[in-house]
């Protein structure tokens, strides 16, 4: 993230020169680019402005091109329906001509939406308890290096909190410990009444590479129908003999949609989610970010991706090396605390810096003054001594 950062601002403030992005990362097209080109259904569109921007213009355009669309296939079908009613009576030339100007129509072809999405909803039928995670002066040492200590935080039933931190620093490891796959070093951690996790692993470790994508979900419901299990697997653009190839040979973003498929059938109502975007296209981030949202669960999600955190999230834990600290708000809340508390300190050394000039020149003046009057007070003392007198031989 940090390196994000500062590509951000290198491209911003210090590169002048043409800029050509491919990325899924939303919130550093919204931070850098002017411009969106987008490939979609085989043609390829411009859109000016950032990415926030783009979204609007193309919603815009695809209701305007399906009003446009609608519209001619209402005029379509009434010309239609006339050179069918008349074209062997009195008014057939008036039906001919109807038809040839439909010949001539410039047909405007049915608008076409994003590709194919995937289909989340999260539900959970289990109730838990208002105190939903207690850590108490939490520490954890590896190998004499320390990752964390004194982490002292509550989180309640419906918190939404996300950490964000450099590799290394222990975000992993504090979910196992949550989780109970961990021990502390030094502190208490407590889960509250009733809880049932749903954990997102990103490393996928939790899929079996030797099964098949149907056997990876039946054995999660072995009564279940293999019709329905297949058409849920539908859901997420498993369809075909799609759901017979293994897990070992689906791509890192298959993989992602097979986790996500198990992830929803485990009833959860604590989700602890690492880098559940990490392989995912900005049309899956999208329908993922829209199900957690309508979802009254709890959570706590690892990520890198500001935008998507931006969307969930309602705290965040930041993890530094060797400190903590934890922010009420989302991501660009707390961008714009830092903005704020940045110029803050620059007006305030502004405002240093010229209390320091004035006093120089408070100093400076009063040293002109005392300069001018000792060399006055030295001009009246040599008037005042009495003038030498010769003594003679």
């Amino acid at each position: 993230l940090e390196a994000t950062e500062w590509l951000e601002e290198f491209i911003k403030t210090e590169y002048h020169g043409a800029v050509v992005v491919v990325s899924h990362d939303r919130y550093f097209l919204d931070k850098v680019v002017t411009k969106i080109a987008e490939l979609r259904n085989n043609k390829l569109r411009e859109y000016n402005g950032n990415y926030t921007k783009y979204l609007f213009l193309r919603e815009r355009e695809l209701l305007v091109q399906q009003r446009e669309y609608e519209h001619q296939q209402e005029e379509i079908e009434h010309n239609l329906d006339f050179y069918r009613r008349y074209h062997a009576g009195q008014r057939s030339k008036e039906a001919q001509g109807r038809l040839k100007l439909l010949e001539r129509m410039e047909i405007i072809e049915k608008p076409q939406g994003d590709d194919k999405k995937i289909k989340l909803s999260f539900t959970t039928d289990v109730r838990g308890g208002d105190d939903v995670l207690q850590l108490r002066n939490v520490s954890k040492i590896y190998d004499n290096k320390t990752l964390f200590h004194d982490l002292t935080m509550d989180l309640y039933r419906k918190d939404r909190l996300g950490i964000i931190g450099p590799n290394g620093v222990g975000k992993t490891t504090l979910l196992r410990m949550i989780m109970g796959q961990e021990k502390p070093t030094t502190g208490t951690v407590r889960l509250g009444y009733n809880l049932r996790i749903g954990y997102y692993d990103q490393e996928l470790s939790g899929l079996n590479k030797n099964n098949t994508v149907l056997d990876e979900i039946w054995q999660l419901v072995p009564k279940g129908d293999p019709g329905e299990i297949r058409s849920y697997l539908g859901r997420f653009l498993f369809s075909g003999d799609d759901v017979f190839k293994k897990i070992g040979d689906l791509s890192g973003g298959e993989q992602s949609r097979v986790a996500l498929a198990k992830l929803l059938l485990q009833n959860a109502n604590f989700l602890i989610l690492d880098e559940p975007t990490n392989h995912l296209d900005i049309n899956s981030k999208e329908v993922l970010e829209e199900a957690l949202s309508d979802f009254p669960a709890t959570m706590i999600i690892v990520s890198h991706d500001r935008y998507f955190l931006d969307k969930i999230v309602n705290k965040i834990l930041f993890m530094e090396r060797d400190k903590t600290h934890l922010w009420i708000g989302n991501y660009t809340d707390y961008q714009e605390y830092l903005i704020e508390k940045r110029a803050q300190e620059i007006a305030k050394a502004a405002e240093e810096r010229k209390r320091i000039a004035e006093e120089r020149k408070r100093a400076a003046i009063e040293a002109q003054r005392q300069l001018r009057q000792a060399e006055k007070d030295k001009k009246k003392k040599k008037k005042k001594s009495p003038p030498k007198r010769w003594i003679g031989a």
